[in-house]
């Protein structure tokens, strides 16, 4: 079998694999690392991926992981790319294929044969688990990582071989790219001293010892970066608040995994309703614990006579070592965890496969039918795959499958809540999604946002206030329902109780920006133009953080406003124009002020806003009827504030008060319940 054979099986297998997640939206966590973003969005903030933990995503997702090549990746794609998934996707699909690629010459490497190498590249390369490492775009740092921790692999067996030293640190500086690209290459250095046991020829454990330490080196000084940068190494603490039932769990957790490398049907993206093991006396503990404990006995014995499956099977126990919550993760089970841990399952079946062909070679019906079966198993593979692609499409599709999978998981149908009105505009939807997370949950906050803004759409005020103190009894420091709350007071007309939830949410939050733009609101909805300006001021004093700018962006947008309304609209423009020239970044903001300075027309602008999401609309639609107001068409600033209030947001936006506030001038008809048009 030609190399060039090998080569074009494993890219054209590929590509059919996975043509059909290409079309595929942002999902989930995609929003912080790469939509929200800013970081990767101008390629000179390279060097702060390094040094800084905010660089990674936005939101608290920074300040979990070091892997600065991360946002490299998405950076370069960016460049290319802009926010058009569909380049994020090819990425992750090519550093898929080359995984697929390495791992055969691995393969190879290790036992000399073509077949074995090709199977178990195939097997990688179709298994419908990876889905979530390719199909999904946050999944990066896996497919990213994987590709120098097999590169940095096959060089050191190389080095062993050929005794090149410039292979020697070259595994060296991909062990160091791959660790920088995701935690769980932190394995490595116990898969080369497994290669070497099983694979190298004899040699003194001194000179061995001496060519370990520098990769033990490097993993400790990475640990030391790591501390250093995000201050921390546990992500959170034991998910069953020790380490002994934590572990119990995961004896679970290691058969399940096997179970869905066996029988990979019913896959899930949340595991959050796991069951926890209390006890080892649990059958399913002890059952978990015991098979473990035979598979570890069975490879021990199959060392000296199969040892490419004992290799595989102790591969797939120590590469998933860095994920079985030793040092406590946010994550109790997921499926992009058996990304590099599943090549040791595909290598077992490869190698059995080719051990059974060679028993029965004297009879070709037999030989013939165990390739016959590795081939049926590469198409179910991918039949499957291409049916799993289909539910990473978009947040709508994706959290319905979750929540179809594990009805009891209360985040898939607040997650499927917020989707429905980020890409539908369907309030009433989200609503019922809502009232399912709380029916499973009543403790759980987050869906009361959502109930409270389908009361307030409805005009029943009162219930959404007590939607959002109940949320306050659980959670008090809830920032957004203290500021939604504190909104719904300004809607009313009851100022002073606005500002108190308002001073709240600052109290509880003091670096938050969104509690201090509530407030310098709160004085233009009262007609207080001055003090809005005094306090907007008082806000750009300070310079934004990179993931505050879209924020002050939005703050100059709002500043210009309140020049407009002190019939000032030559200053108006001259800070609408700050955003156009200084906040290019910033798409959404950007376009806005580029129509009101002129530099865009209307039908360029609603060209663009047509993908937006509702939050971002309704500011749009609201700086439109600001321009209209401004040219003197009243008619048509009318007719686009409304458009605005029209829109379903997931709380009552501080942008709407002040579209009733215009409203109210316009038609001289002032109302504190003015009902917002559906």
């Amino acid at each position: 079998m030609k190399i060039s054979i090998v080569l074009f099986l494993i890219a054209s297998l590929g590509v059919l694999a996975y043509s059909n997640s290409l079309g595929n939206d942002f999902i989930w966590d995609d929003n912080s690392f790469v939509v929200k973003n800013d970081f990767i969005k101008n390629l000179k903030f390279i060097p702060l991926y390094f040094v800084s933990k905010e660089a990674l995503s936005e939101g608290g997702l920074a300040a979990e992981n070091y892997r600065p090549f991360l946002p490299l990746t998405y950076a370069l794609d960016y460049f290319f790319w802009k926010l058009n998934p569909l380049g994020y996707h090819i990425s992750n699909l090519l550093f898929h294929i080359a995984n697929s690629v390495l791992l055969f010459y691995l393969v190879l490497l290790l036992t000399g044969n073509r077949f074995t190498g090709l199977f178990t590249s195939l097997f990688f390369l179709t298994h419908p688990i990876q889905t979530e490492s390719v199909s999904w775009i946050s999944g990066r740092a896996d497919v990213l990582f994987l590709f120098f921790y097999l590169a940095a692999l096959i060089a050191y067996i190389r080095y062993t071989k050929e005794k090149h030293l410039f292979l020697y640190f070259g595994s060296l500086l991909l062990f160091s790219c791959s660790l920088l690209s995701k935690e769980m290459a932190a394995s490595l250095p116990l898969i080369i001293i497994l290669c070497d046991f099983f694979y190298t020829k004899k040699e003194r454990i001194g000179l061995r010892a001496i060519r370990y330490f520098a990769f033990f080196l490097i993993l400790e000084v990475y640990v030391i970066l790591r501390f250093n940068i995000i201050g921390r190494l546990a992500q959170t603490g034991y998910w069953t608040g020790d380490i002994y039932t934590t572990l119990l769990t995961m004896a679970k957790g290691i058969l399940y995994y096997i179970r869905l490398l066996i029988y990979p049907v019913g896959l899930c993206a949340d595991y959050l309703r796991f069951p926890i093991s209390c006890s080892v006396k649990e059958p399913q503990t002890f059952l978990s614990i015991l098979a473990i404990m035979l598979l570890m006995a069975g490879a021990i014995k199959l060392a000296k006579k199969k040892r490419d499956i004992a290799f595989s099977i102790f591969w797939f126990f120590i590469t998933l070592a860095p994920a079985v919550n030793i040092i406590p993760i946010k994550i109790l089970i997921a499926e992009r965890f058996l990304y590099l841990p599943s090549i040791g399952y595909c290598f077992v079946i490869a190698a059995s496969i080719m051990s059974l062909s060679d028993k029965f070679k004297r009879t070709p019906i037999l030989k013939h039918s165990f390739f016959y079966f590795a081939t049926f198993l590469v198409c179910a593979y991918l039949y499957l795959t291409n049916l799993r692609n289909l539910d990473w499409s978009d947040e709508i599709v994706f959290w319905k499958k979750n929540a179809e999978i594990d009805p009891n998981n209360e985040r898939a149908y607040y997650n499927l809540a917020v989707a429905y009105l980020a890409r539908e505009n369907n309030l009433d939807r989200a609503y019922e999604e809502s009232r399912k997370a709380l029916e499973i949950t009543p403790q759980y906050s987050h869906p009361r946002i959502i109930t409270a803004s389908y009361y307030v759409q409805k005009s029943q005020f009162e219930d959404a206030v007590k939607e959002l103190e109940y949320a306050l009894d659980i959670n008090p420091a809830f920032l957004q329902a203290h500021i939604f709350l504190g909104n719904i007071y300004a809607f009313r007309g009851k100022h002073d109780l606005a500002y108190n939830e308002y001073k709240k949410a600052l109290a509880f939050n003091p670096d938050s920006l969104d509690p201090k733009i509530a407030i310098a609101t709160l004085y233009l909805v009262k007609g207080d133009v001055d003090s809005g300006i005094r306090e907007f001021k008082k806000i750009l004093k300070e310079p934004p953080t990179y993931h505050s700018r879209p924020i002050y962006a939005a703050i100059y947008l709002r500043l210009g406003e309140l020049y407009f309304s002190k019939g000032n609209n030559e200053i108006a423009t001259r800070v609408w124009r700050k955003v156009y020239e200084d906040f290019k970044d910033q798409i959404w903001f950007n376009e806005i002020s580029k129509f009101l300075i002129g530099k865009s027309g209307l039908e360029h602008l609603l060209q663009k806003t047509e993908p937006w999401q509702p939050k971002f609309k309704a500011i749009c639609y609201y700086y439109i009827g600001v321009k209209k107001e401004m040219d003197k068409d009243f008619e048509g600033a009318k007719m686009y504030y409304r458009k605005s209030m029209d829109v379903a947001t997931p709380t009552l936006a501080q942008i709407k008060m002040l579209v009733t506030k215009r409203l109210e001038k316009l038609e001289k008809n002032p109302s504190p319940d003015y009902k917002i048009v559906r």
